[in-house]
């Protein structure tokens, strides 16, 4: 049976990709076979089809330093690998109405085919939705 790591991070709210370096470099003080972290990743991966209205930009430091820790740890964003072109938000402001999924889970490879569902469900009292996974394991 593989050692599995589940973690949780908050990101911060600008271009920080030192964050997301530590965050990898604990992940590897874990040594683990398989992980799954889910957060409010603070960026979007794909412009369009993670975000609606503003500017279309992410932070591209941070954004380009989680691709790194996907292809280094083989994670993948789940909800995405299972609906390719499904567009849901998990982050709302109303004036001017921006919407972004910037809430997601990233799973190893390996744990692909035991998800059953990555959904997104409304939130209550608060501008980001829930996110949610559904996974069977070994």
């Amino acid at each position: 049976m593989s050692e599995k790591s589940l973690a949780n991070i908050y990101a911060p709210n600008d271009d920080n990709p030192c964050f997301f370096k530590k965050v990898y470099d604990q992940l590897l003080d874990f040594n683990c076979e398989e992980i799954i972290i889910g957060s409010d990743f603070n960026l979007v991966f794909d412009i369009e089809k993670d975000k609606s209205g503003g500017q279309p930009k992410t932070h591209k430091n941070s954004l380009k330093m989680v691709i790194n820790i996907c292809e280094q740890l083989d994670l993948t964003d789940i909800r995405r690998t299972i609906n390719p072109d499904v567009k849901r938000f998990t982050w709302r402001q109303k004036s001017p109405k921006i919407q972004c999924r910037l809430d997601f889970f990233l799973v190893s490879q390996s744990l692909v085919t035991n998800v059953n569902k990555a959904d997104i469900k409304p939130g209550y009292k608060t501008d980001h939705s829930l996110i949610i996974i559904e996974l069977g394991l070994n």
